[in-house]
């Protein structure tokens, strides 16, 4: 294989005697063609930490480092900046040009050069000045120029592949506010009045770094690809910044620090308007996250099998699936509103929260003397799901996978993976007779010993033992 740029060549083998075979031939086609070959530059011996285009390639870790000519020129001309006041525009754009050699050598490099690219605009137009324009050299810059001096900094090296995308999340912004999906999640927010008038490619750059953060744990460490139907802010991402906005600049050098702390691989893509159509409608407030409602035919089936609740614990006024409801904020038909703060003890209700508040709603089910038809999803992975298992005292009923089970009732907008959710009606208490009568039953249900038992917590069958009672009994869902 022959790498070519211009008039260097870069010749790689498999092994050392393919790779010898091929140097042969290319050298003697080369010279059979008529080509004159530097003999003085060139490397005839194979190796496999080549250097190629002012690149150190460690063929062997797969990285490819700033060579030692490249680093001590750039360490030359940085320490003749920071002992001067003043320097001519050339100088500047010297400087500007040995870091962008670096641009596929060092992490970042990109995002370094920024501060001194705007420094040098503020100061200096080629339309407008001589090439030897006097530029100073500002004292809040001097960090910035003393980090390409850190060995550590520049010599750490790129890998050829950079890893592939693990975590995908989509975005959106609108003048109300913005959104996002990390599916099968959601998320979105209101912009306050210091961002109301913001420019729109301003209001996108934070919607990606608010979605982020909202989803901290789930990108930490990760590979990400952001999906954004706002080309401006893709090409800020990709290229750590840009030039023409100063303040858009800003933003993407806090935002890719803070991605560098956390460990996130950070890459971008644009898609179309048309496609983004979740975000969008996210950014706009035509979705709430936490106002999905449940089908009402489905929900109405949960209360035939099982039971009829008192209250809907988790409702507005307009996806309440009982006459009683319990809502966030104020409403003259509520009977409660915050249904945390208030006592369920005696309570048979209904209860379909958001995904966030799982884990509150089974402390309070532990604390107090209920009993709760809980819409959660099947996730035998989260840290709450063995807390849903010790307080079932009903054989959970699997959702039928339809999609429409879930929409928003003030638009009509159907969510757009419902069966992602594997969301499960998990009958819950804490009183120990009904889960002992529950554990009963189950003895009756148990698969006999010449039966193969199916496989336990996975989410493709449901099935699913409760750890720590006598002979591990399986429990067997029920398919709504």
């Amino acid at each position: 294989m022959i790498f070519m740029y211009l008039d260097d060549w870069l010749v790689v083998g498999r092994s050392r005697g393919e790779m010898e075979a091929a140097l042969q031939l290319t050298w003697q086609l080369a010279s059979d063609l008529g080509f004159l070959i530097n003999t003085k530059k060139s490397h005839p011996v194979p190796s496999q930490v080549p250097t190629f285009l002012g690149a150190s390639l460690d063929l062997r870790g797969g990285l490819a480092r700033p060579s030692e000519d490249r680093l001590l020129n750039l360490r030359q001309c940085v320490s003749l900046f920071l002992p001067t006041v003043v320097a001519p525009a050339r100088a500047w754009l010297r400087l500007l040009g040995l870091m962008a050699s670096l641009v596929d050598l060092v992490d970042f490099c990109r995002l370094r050069m920024r501060p001194i690219q705007l420094h040098l605009l503020s100061f200096y137009r080629p339309r407008w000045h001589p090439i030897d324009h006097p530029v100073p050299t500002m004292s809040w810059l001097v960090p910035h120029l003393r980090w390409w001096l850190v060995e550590a900094n520049i010599t750490q090296g790129r890998v050829f592949r950079p890893p592939r995308p693990s975590v995908l999340i989509t975005t959106d912004a609108s003048g109300y506010g913005w959104g996002a999906t990390l599916h099968p999640r959601q998320v979105a927010g209101v912009w306050g009045p210091a961002h109301q008038s913001s420019h729109i490619n301003i209001l996108e750059m934070l919607a990606v770094t608010n979605a982020l953060k909202h989803f901290q744990s789930d990108v930490r460490g990760q590979a990400v690809l952001v999906r954004c139907d706002n080309a401006t802010v893709v090409a800020y991402i990709n290229h750590q910044g840009g030039t023409r906005s100063g303040h858009l600049c800003a933003l993407t050098w806090d935002f890719t620090l803070w991605c560098i702390h956390h460990g996130i691989a950070l890459s971008a893509v644009h898609i179309p308007g048309e496609e983004n159509v979740t975000a969008d409608a996210l950014s706009r407030g035509w979705i709430a996250p936490t106002e999905w409602s449940l089908l009402p035919q489905v929900a109405q089936s949960i209360f035939r099998l099982i039971d009829r609740p008192h209250v809907d614990l988790f409702a507005s006024r307009m996806n309440n699936q009982l006459p009683i409801y319990c809502t966030r904020g104020p409403d003259p038909n509520a009977w409660q509103t915050d249904a945390l703060s208030v006592r369920w003890d005696g309570l048979l209700a209904y209860a379909f929260p958001p995904i966030s508040l799982v884990s509150r709603v089974l402390t309070k089910i532990e604390q107090e003397d209920c009993r709760i038809l809980l819409i959660a999803p099947f996730w035998p992975r989260q840290p709450c799901f063995p807390r849903l298992v010790r307080l079932l005292v009903h054989r959970p009923v699997i959702l039928p996978r339809r999609a429409d089970l879930l929409y928003q009732p003030s638009s009509g907008i159907n969510h757009q993976a419902p069966g992602d959710l594997h969301l499960t009606c998990w009958v819950l208490s804490r009183d120990p007779s009904a889960q002992q009568a529950f554990r009963d039953e189950l003895q009756q249900l148990q698969p006999s010993p010449v039966e193969p038992q199916p496989e336990r917590c996975t989410i493709a069958d449901y099935a699913i033992s409760l750890n720590g009672v006598d002979g591990n009994p399986f429990i067997p869902p029920i398919l709504l």
